[in-house]
C-alpha cells in the first residue's frame, strides 16, 4: 500500500531528480567516506598487506594488487612530484607500479614483514611495515598529501559521491516512484555501499527488502539483524565492534527508511560470496548502522556522524 500511494503521489505531483547531491550534503558524505576508509588520517593513509593486495593507499584506499592506485591515480602525476617528495623511494615506486602485478606487489612486499604471508586474512596475514618500510610508507604518505594528487584524490571522492547519488536514485524511485530524489540518509547509504561493496541491484532492491519484511514486525526484523551482528562468526573482521553495534543499537528508534535501507544492508552483506568480500559482513552492516544511527563502532572506535538538514 505504502508504494502504490507513493506512486500515486508522484504522478499528481511529479518530482525532477537532481543531478548530484545538493552542495551542502556533499561535505559530511565525503568525510563519512574519508573516515570509513581512513580512520580519520585522510588522504595521506597508507595501510600495508592485510588483503593481499600488496598496499592501500589515499582516502578511497586504491591499492597495489588491483592496480587502481595506478591506474586510477598516481599515473596521472608527473615524475616530478614522486622526485620531490619520494627522494628515496619516488623513482623506484613510480617505476614499480607500471609494472606486472607480480612485479609491483614484490616490491612493495619487499618493505613488509608476514606472520602468515600464505593468508589473505588480515587476523592471519598480519602484515607490519619493516624498519626500512616505516620510511617508505612516510615518502608515499608525502606524496599522497601533496597538492597535486590530494586535488586529484578530490576530484575522485567527488565523482564517487556523484555515482552515490545515482545509485540513491534507483532506490529512491523504486520506493516512491520516477522523479523521486533521495534522502540524506539514502545518499549517504548509497554512497557508501558503492565505495565498501559496490553496486548491488539484483540480491539486494527495494523488493527484496519488501519481501524480508512482509509479514513480520519491524522488531523482529530489527531483532534477526543484531542477533546477526551478535553472533560475530570468528571468520568476520570487526566481531568486537559487530558485537558492541548489537548492544548499542538494540534501543534506537525505528521508521520504515532506516529499516529498510538497514535490511538493503543486509541483504548485501549476507550474499558476500568472493573469497576477498566473505570477511567484510559484519563490517558492512556495521558501516551502515552507524549511518543511519548517526553512530556506531567502526575500525576499532565509536564514531559519530551527524545528518545535515534536508534540502
Amino acid at each position: 500500500m505504502r508504494r502504490v500511494l507513493a506512486i500515486g503521489l508522484s504522478l499528481l505531483f511529479p518530482a525532477f531528480a537532481l543531478a548530484g547531491p545538493p552542495e551542502a550534503w556533499r561535505k559530511p558524505a565525503a568525510d563519512m567516506v574519508a573516515w570509513f576508509e581512513t580512520s580519520g588520517v585522510g588522504y595521506g593513509m597508507v595501510t600495508p598487506d592485510f588483503d593481499c593486495q600488496g598496499l592501500s593507499a589515499g582516502v578511497l584506499q586504491w591499492n597495489v594488487g588491483k592496480g587502481s592506485l595506478w591506474d586510477k591515480l598516481l599515473s596521472k602525476v608527473p615524475a616530478a612530484t614522486f622526485d620531490a617528495t619520494m627522494p628515496t623511494y619516488g623513482a623506484d615506486f613510480r617505476a614499480a607500479l607500471a609494472k606486472s602485478k607480480a612485479k609491483r606487489l614484490e616490491y612493495v612486499r619487499g618493505f613488509q614483514t608476514f606472520a602468515n604471508e600464505e593468508s589473505c586474512n588480515g587476523n592471519v596475514r598480519k602484515a607490519v611495515w619493516s624498519t626500512e618500510g616505516v620510511a617508505f610508507a612516510k615518502e608515499v604518505s608525502t606524496l599522497l598529501k601533496s597538492a597535486p594528487v590530494v586535488a586529484l584524490q578530490q576530484t575522485a571522492l567527488n565523482n564517487k559521491l556523484d555515482g552515490g547519488w545515482q545509485y540513491a536514485t534507483w532506490w529512491a524511485e523504486a520506493k516512491r516512484g520516477v522523479g523521486a530524489t533521495p534522502t540524506y540518509l539514502e545518499f549517504a547509504t548509497f554512497t557508501d555501499t558503492l565505495n565498501f561493496n559496490g553496486t548491488w541491484k539484483e540480491q539486494a532492491n527495494a523488493s527484496l527488502v519488501e519481501e524480508f519484511r512482509k509479514d513480520r514486525t519491524d522488531d523482529d526484523v530489527f531483532k534477526e539483524i543484531l542477533d546477526y551482528l551478535a553472533a560475530a562468526p570468528d571468520d568476520q573482521y570487526q566481531r568486537t565492534e559487530a558485537r558492541k553495534n548489537a548492544t548499542l543499537w538494540k534501543g534506537e528508534g525505528l521508521n520504515d527508511e532506516k529499516i529498510d535501507l538497514l535490511v538493503f544492508a543486509y541483504l548485501v552483506a549476507t550474499h558476500l560470496t568472493k573469497d576477498h568480500a566473505k570477511p567484510f559482513k559484519l563490517n558492512t552492516i556495521s558501516r551502515r548502522g552507524a549511518i543511519l544511527f548517526e553512530g556506531g563502532w567502526v575500525n576499532g572506535e565509536n564514531v559519530r556522524f551527524k545528518s545535515p538538514p534536508s534540502h
